[in-house]
């Protein structure tokens, strides 16, 4: 078990080790947010729905917004 102390060795280790962790880890995030599309990860445009919705700007009279302001 000499050749465990060699520098060159315990560097192969290390480097091993860090490709493991990343092969590791891009297969759990690529599974889990799908870094890469692949087909059926999207859906269609026709099965999107759409919602539309009318904005109204404010009215605004002396600092005040008057839209829908009733006074009696």
């Amino acid at each position: 078990m000499n050749f465990l102390k060699l520098p060159w060795i315990k560097k192969l280790f290390a480097a091993i080790g860090i490709v493991v962790v990343c092969v590791i880890a891009f297969t759990v995030l690529n599974n889990s947010t799908s870094l890469f599309s692949r087909q059926g990860d999207y859906a269609n445009v026709d099965s999107v729905r759409r919602v539309e919705r009318e904005v109204i700007k404010p009215i605004v009279l002396f600092g005040m917004v008057v839209n829908g302001l009733h006074i009696t």
